[in-house]
Protein backbone atom coordinates (compact mmCIF):
# COMPACT_ATOMS: atom_id res chain seq x y z
CA UNK A 1 0.00 0.00 0.00
CA UNK A 2 1.59 3.28 -1.03
CA UNK A 3 0.93 6.15 1.67
CA UNK A 4 0.20 9.85 -0.16
CA UNK A 5 2.85 12.21 0.14
CA UNK A 6 1.64 15.76 2.54
CA UNK A 7 2.44 18.96 1.50
CA UNK A 8 4.72 21.07 3.47
CA UNK A 9 2.22 23.22 4.85
CA UNK A 10 -0.33 20.19 6.02
CA UNK A 11 -1.24 20.45 9.26
CA UNK A 12 0.06 17.75 11.90
CA UNK A 13 -2.42 16.11 14.40
CA UNK A 14 -0.24 18.30 17.19
CA UNK A 15 -0.56 21.42 16.15
CA UNK A 16 -4.34 21.70 17.42
CA UNK A 17 -3.44 20.83 20.74
CA UNK A 18 -3.79 23.48 23.52
CA UNK A 19 -2.80 23.61 27.04
CA UNK A 20 -5.81 22.16 29.10
CA UNK A 21 -6.04 23.28 32.41
CA UNK A 22 -7.42 21.12 35.46
CA UNK A 23 -10.72 22.06 36.32
CA UNK A 24 -13.10 20.92 39.43
CA UNK A 25 -14.85 17.50 38.63
CA UNK A 26 -18.11 18.35 36.84
CA UNK A 27 -20.32 15.99 38.86
CA UNK A 28 -21.52 17.65 42.50
CA UNK A 29 -21.12 15.13 45.27
CA UNK A 30 -23.26 15.76 48.17
CA UNK A 31 -20.77 13.66 50.77
CA UNK A 32 -23.24 10.85 50.85
CA UNK A 33 -21.88 7.26 50.16
CA UNK A 34 -21.97 5.69 47.14
CA UNK A 35 -22.66 2.36 48.25
CA UNK A 36 -25.48 0.82 50.80
CA UNK A 37 -27.33 -2.48 50.78
CA UNK A 38 -30.17 -2.59 48.61
CA UNK A 39 -31.91 -5.90 48.04
CA UNK A 40 -35.97 -6.39 46.61
CA UNK A 41 -37.95 -5.41 49.40
CA UNK A 42 -35.44 -4.13 51.24
CA UNK A 43 -32.65 -1.16 51.38
CA UNK A 44 -30.36 1.08 53.69
CA UNK A 45 -31.45 4.36 51.30
CA UNK A 46 -33.52 5.73 53.68
CA UNK A 47 -31.65 4.96 56.87
CA UNK A 48 -28.30 6.33 55.26
CA UNK A 49 -29.73 10.02 53.97
CA UNK A 50 -31.41 10.45 57.27
CA UNK A 51 -28.35 9.42 59.22
CA UNK A 52 -26.33 11.72 56.68
CA UNK A 53 -28.45 14.45 56.77
CA UNK A 54 -27.33 15.54 60.50
CA UNK A 55 -23.65 15.06 59.66
CA UNK A 56 -21.71 18.84 59.08
CA UNK A 57 -20.97 19.22 55.72
CA UNK A 58 -17.32 19.51 56.27
CA UNK A 59 -17.49 15.91 57.53
CA UNK A 60 -19.73 14.24 54.78
CA UNK A 61 -16.71 13.35 52.83
CA UNK A 62 -14.90 11.67 55.36
CA UNK A 63 -17.83 9.92 57.08
CA UNK A 64 -18.97 8.45 53.76
CA UNK A 65 -15.34 7.32 52.87
CA UNK A 66 -15.02 5.29 55.83
CA UNK A 67 -18.68 4.02 55.71
CA UNK A 68 -18.22 2.64 52.14
CA UNK A 69 -14.46 1.17 53.55
CA UNK A 70 -16.35 -0.93 56.24
CA UNK A 71 -19.18 -2.02 53.88
CA UNK A 72 -16.66 -3.08 51.17
CA UNK A 73 -13.88 -4.55 53.88
CA UNK A 74 -15.91 -7.40 54.68
CA UNK A 75 -16.92 -5.60 58.00
CA UNK A 76 -20.59 -5.58 56.10
CA UNK A 77 -23.42 -3.80 56.80
CA UNK A 78 -23.76 -3.49 60.20
CA UNK A 79 -20.12 -2.38 60.96
CA UNK A 80 -20.94 0.09 58.54
CA UNK A 81 -24.73 1.23 59.41
CA UNK A 82 -23.17 1.07 63.17
CA UNK A 83 -20.34 3.37 62.97
CA UNK A 84 -22.92 5.98 60.92
CA UNK A 85 -25.54 5.73 63.22
CA UNK A 86 -23.11 6.56 66.46
CA UNK A 87 -21.23 9.50 64.57
CA UNK A 88 -25.47 10.73 63.70
CA UNK A 89 -26.27 10.54 67.02
CA UNK A 90 -22.78 13.16 68.07
CA UNK A 91 -24.22 15.38 65.68
CA UNK A 92 -28.15 15.71 66.57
Amino acid sequence: MALKQLSDDAPDFYSSITEVKATKPTGVFHGYPKFWYSRRGEDDVKFVMSRMRVIPEHLKIEVSDKYERLYAQGKGRKAANTYLHETAVKYR
